[in-house]
């Protein structure tokens, strides 16, 4: 596998669930912990994923002033033609709405959010912010304005507020708690603690917190795979 496509892959993981041990992420991509120490060293450098408590990896936090011109204005996308997904795929989202992709399994709908990640790119076609092509934008500004939200949620053995700053380290206590209000756990204490994968805290309520870490973050795009 070539060095992009496996830091690609290690960003996937790491955007998917927050944040990702070393160990996880070698027996995910099959190669030696020294590769991906090197690979993460690399992304650490072009300040796209930091280090964290617990011996963990996680997205470099949102908040640096570098978004580029027109984001705040109006974001328009048009969703990339990919063979692999659909032969013409076309929509439109305004800032403020909340969008639902629906199709079967192995449609695309998780690659459709990788694009606007830019986990990767389309095939043809274009994806349009205002009137930017996607592809002109640094991939580091554009994931500063972006949240996402996996599959499978993973919290870090330590606090509820702790996981919920992972993206936002200097988000404030009334932050956090209004993050947990927002998505229903308003009566969970952020001091409380959790251990490996959420332990002592149900599946839905782990996945609470991962969607209030995204909202923490402070993104113009959340994404929820």
């Amino acid at each position: 596998m070539l060095a992009p496509q496996r830091q690609d892959r290690i960003l996937a993981q790491i955007r998917a669930h927050g944040a990702v041990r070393v160990t996880d992420l070698v027996d995910e991509l099959d190669v030696s912990d020294m590769t991906v120490r090197r690979d993460i060293a690399e992304l650490a450098r072009a300040g796209l994923v930091r280090r964290v408590h617990g011996g963990a990896v996680a997205p470099e936090p949102a908040g640096r002033s570098t978004h580029e011109p027109g984001f705040e204005t109006k974001r328009t996308w048009a969703a990339a033609e990919k063979a692999a997904i659909a032969r013409e795929a076309l929509a439109t989202i305004e800032p403020g709405q909340i969008n639902v992709i629906r199709g079967p399994s192995g449609a695309g709908k998780s690659t459709a959010l990788a694009l606007l990640e830019k986990l990767c790119t389309p095939q043809s076609g274009q994806i349009l912010i205002g009137e930017r092509d996607l592809a002109s934008i640094d991939v580091g500004t554009w994931r500063d304005t972006v949240a996402w939200v996996g599959q499978k949620a993973e919290l870090l053995p330590g606090s509820v507020a702790s996981n919920v700053r992972l993206a936002n380290p200097n988000a404030s206590d009334h932050e956090v708690s209004d993050a947990l209000a927002a998505v229903g756990l308003s009566t969970l204490n952020p001091s409380d603690l959790v251990g490996d994968g959420g332990r002592n805290l149900s599946i839905g309520q782990t996945r609470r917190v991962a969607l209030a870490r995204a909202l923490c973050q402070r993104a113009q795009l959340v994404l929820l795979d």
